[in-house]
Order: C-alpha cells, then structure tokens, then sequence
C-alpha cells in the first residue's frame, strides 16, 4: 500500500491490467484489474481511478491517492492484517510479491519499472542477497557504484547503504532473499540521496515532447478555447489552458513519448534539472507557466505579487506577465495600471466605491497585440478577448474589485484589499517598448514580442518551413497559433495544429518546423 501516488501505477502497467473490466458511461475513469480471478464492471463514474488486485480493491477521485497513507495508518490497529500481510505490494519504483516467508527469512521477487529507483537504504536486522534474472541493474554499495547483468548476483551486509536503478527500457527482476532478524518492512532507515535523472542512467533524453494542458473553470471562462484550438475537457465552460506548467495547482501531462500520462513536475524529475539548461541552476522550481485565457466576460481588476513579497508571504515566485492578444471580438479592450499616479488611501476609497475602472488605463486590442504586465500593475482583461499569456511559474493573485458577483453558489468572491494595496504600483503605467521589427529569413520571418530577466518571447510565421538552432543556456517551449504541419529533430517528429504546445530540453540542436503556420517560442 506504500506506494505513492496510485495514478502512476498507470504508466507502467502492461495491456493486461486493463482487461477483465467493463466500463459503461464513464468519463477520465481508469481500471486496472491485475486480479485473474475476477471482472470489474463501472457504470456512470467521472474522474474515478478503479485498482484491483488480489489482495484489495482501491476506488477513489484522480488525484486523491496520496491520501491513502492516511487513510491506511488511522486504520491499521482494526485492519492492519490486510496492509502487512499481503503477498503483492505496489510502491513508486515498481512492485514485489513475497515468495515465502518465515520469522527469520523472507523470499521476494522485486519488479523495478524502466528508468526507476529503489533509493539509499539500509536494514539494522538483516542482509540480504540479490539475483539479477531479468535486465541490467547499476547498484551502489556503500559508495561504490557499477552495472550488473542477468545472472549475476549481489550480497548486501547488514548496516550497509544499498541503491539500485533499472537503466534498461524493460522491468528489472530481482529475487531477493532477506536474512536476519527482523525481515519485515520495518527495518528500513532511508538514508539521504539524490534524485536519479534518465541522463545519469544513460538514457537519451527525447528532443520534444507534447503537453495537455490542465484546465480551469473559473467563472468569467467561455467555449473560445474549445472552437478555436480544439480542446477537450468536460468542463461546460474553459476560462484557462495551462500548456506548461508544474505549478502543483495545476500540471500539464505529457502526451508523447515514453512519459506519456506522466504529470510534468515528474517528467523533469526524471529528465534531471540540467535539461533546463544552465540559466535555471538557481531556480529551486520549474520557473514559468504558459497558459491559453479565454475571457467570455470582464476578469476582476487584480494586481500580482513581486518575487521578494511572493516568496516571503505566499512561498513561490512573484508575477510578471506578457500577454499576446490571440483572438478578440469587435471593440474589446483591456485596462492596465493607472492613467495618472494616485495614493493608496485614493484607490482603497474608488474600490469601495466601485470606480476603480475611471482611473485605470483603456487600451483597444487587435489581434497580435502584446502586453507586459509588471508585477504590481493593477491590471484587468475585458470580455471578448483570447490571449496567450507566458508568466512566471505563479499563482499569486490578489483581486482589488469584481463587480459585486457572486460564484457559482451565490457567495461574492473573496477580495484582498489588504495585500493588493501593498504591492499595487501607484504610478502611471509605463507602456512596454516591444515587440520589435520584424525579421525577414528564407522561407519565414520571426519577431522577438518580449524580453525580460524571466524570459524572452518570439513569434514565427512560417510559409514553408524554418530551421530553428536550440542552445545548452534554456528549455524551449513552442506553441501553435495557426496551422498544420510537424515540428521535428534528429531523433522525433510531432504533427502539430493549433493550439498544441511543446516542451524542447535544453542541448544543442537544430528543430525543424514544417508547415504553413503560425507559432510562439518562449526560452529563459
């Protein structure tokens, strides 16, 4: 039952864990059903994960499973004899089934997931032997390192640091035999290690990969995103696309490749952080989120956070944005920071009032337009407008004034007077210089929309195709306005349309974009 988060168990999970099962007007529902003995049937669930084995059955809401341990140690002095006594169990690394046991002795068979770690350990009570009888293992004994094939065998003495690591595309199998006294799971002390990135392993990380983007329905949102981009989402309403994002509000997925289903903050876990590329070594978190808003009605007049009051009062990053106006009806506009300098007493009083609007500076938008909003400008996006927004990995929003509505359930949407006030600029608003002219290439143009210290911002229009060169210094990150074609290395080729977004690893590399269209690349 110690194992993690049960929706991984999804990634690595063979053809057959999926049969044996009906499923009858489900929607996002998963069932694996690794019971031979018997069927598992659905009806009517909504993002529901179904798990059956032989020794229990786990039914819950996608995304709830890290309660488990909860739920399993309030638990355990009634039921403990189901959690401890089991011969098949899951973790984060892969699986094992206990083969026979005795007080003194225990026989297991370990099943190590490609690319996954059982991390830094040692046992008080016990050694232990290891048999490699499928694939290739890199083991750490007490500090020393080195690979070992089928057929080959390791000894582990009691009180010795032990890791292992499958470095093949395969399971590693491993039958353990445990000697000693105490051979239960209790006699595990962790001991401090590092993350095991695939680079560190040997694996060739993928050049690009395709990102599904987390949704948002907050209640300004519309069908825009859906019409224009295709995307799909049970919601009735799409306010937000999150393309890029490993904000644990809301992580896009990767939808390609050999980490297909895998959420992104453990995607770049496994991809190692120098894939980022040199510029985001002193980061602590992924740094930017890339979004699609559609705003069917008037967003509240809001303000953002810098890095200093951010990570001192809400713990993350602070919020600068750019905007590019991707769509927009007739006559739309949008309101950025103020027309004239004012005090803080002054627009506490216009927010009461209502009157905010009246100080606060109009801008007319057309498609293509670009916008930067410096943490600090009170800002609010009008009805009617589509945009493109790449931002700092951030969700500090602090609202000044929303039109009296009320949510969903009829209660007014809280406000934070208190803090927007200390972090609102009150001067005049600065209007931003970009985007700069237009560079002609053969066969396409390019247009730098934004630069700042967070990151820089280009839009490609392609008539035929274009030959982009990607440096060890960042991560890219690529998504489509406009039309049809694939976006490809040496070694991967996507089909793209749009609204697609593509995150491409640091490392020296030409990408190759096909295809009529239209696209914005955003590197730090």
């Amino acid at each position: 039952w110690d194992i993690g988060h049960i929706e991984d168990m999804e990634k690595f999970s063979e053809s057959s864990d999926f049969e044996n099962s009906i499923q009858e007007d489900c929607i996002n529902t998963t069932v694996l059903n690794r019971s031979k003995r018997n069927i598992v049937v659905t009806n009517g669930l909504k993002n529901i994960m179904v798990v059956n084995t032989d020794d229990a059955v786990y039914i819950g809401e996608k995304g709830l499973s890290p309660q488990l341990k909860t739920i399993v140690r309030e638990n355990k002095e009634e039921y403990g004899h189901y959690f401890e006594d089991n011969k098949i169990s899951y973790r984060p690394w892969g699986m094992y089934e206990v083969l026979n046991s005795e007080p003194n002795y225990k026989v297991k068979k370990l099943t190590i997931f490609p690319g996954e770690t059982i991390y830094a350990h040692k046992h008080a009570y016990r050694s232990e032997h290891w048999s490699i009888v499928e694939g290739k293992a890199r083991v750490s004994i007490d500090g020393t390192t080195r690979d070992y094939e089928e057929k080959e065998s390791i000894d582990v003495a009691v009180g010795v640091s032990h890791q292992v690591s499958n470095v093949t595309r395969e399971n590693l199998i491993i039958i353990e035999v445990a000697v000693g006294e105490s051979v239960t799971e209790k006699d595990i002390i962790s001991l401090q290690s590092m993350d095991v990135s695939e680079k560190e392993l040997g694996f060739e990380i993928e050049d690009i990969v395709e990102l599904e983007p987390a949704y948002k329905d907050y209640l300004w949102g519309g069908n825009k995103l859906k019409k224009l981009y295709g995307k799909k989402c049970d919601y009735g309403t799409i306010a937000e696309s999150w393309e890029l994002s490993g904000h644990e509000a809301g992580e896009s997925i990767i939808s390609s490749g050999r980490y297909k289903g895998v959420a992104f903050g453990h995607y770049l876990k496994k991809i190692g952080w120098e894939a980022l590329g040199w510029k985001c070594e002193n980061y602590e978190k992924f740094p930017l989120l890339i979004k699609f808003i559609d705003a069917k009605e008037d967003l509240s007049v809001q303000v953002h956070p810098g890095d200093e009051y951010a990570i001192r009062e809400e713990g993350e990053y602070g919020k600068n944005e750019m905007w590019y106006i991707a769509h927009c009806k007739k006559g739309a506009k949008l309101y950025c920071g103020l027309k004239e300098k004012k005090t803080k007493e002054e627009i506490k009083k216009r927010v009461e009032k209502g009157t905010i609007m009246e100080v606060m500076k109009e801008f007319p938008v057309k498609q293509g337009d670009v916008f930067f909003i410096e943490a600090g400008t009170i800002h609010a996006i009008g009805e009617g407008i589509v945009i493109y927004e790449i931002q700092q990995s951030s969700n500090s929003t602090y609202r000044l004034y929303d039109y009296g509505r009320k949510d969903r359930f009829g209660n007014f949407r809280e406000l934070h007077l208190e803090k927007a006030l200390k972090v609102a600029n009150m001067e005049p608003y600065d209007e931003w210089k970009f985007p700069c002219k237009e560079e002609v290439e053969e066969g396409y143009t390019k247009q730098i929309l934004g630069q700042c210290k967070y990151f820089e911002s280009i839009r490609y229009t392609i008539k035929t195709q274009a030959e982009i060169e990607v440096e060890d210094a960042s991560f890219s990150v690529v998504s489509f306005l406009e039309g049809f074609g694939e976006i490809k290395t040496k070694t991967t080729c996507l089909r793209f349309y749009p609204g697609k977004t593509y995150f491409i690893a640091a490392g020296k590399k030409k990408v190759m974009v096909q295809g009529e269209c239209q696209f914005i690349m955003t590197h730090i």
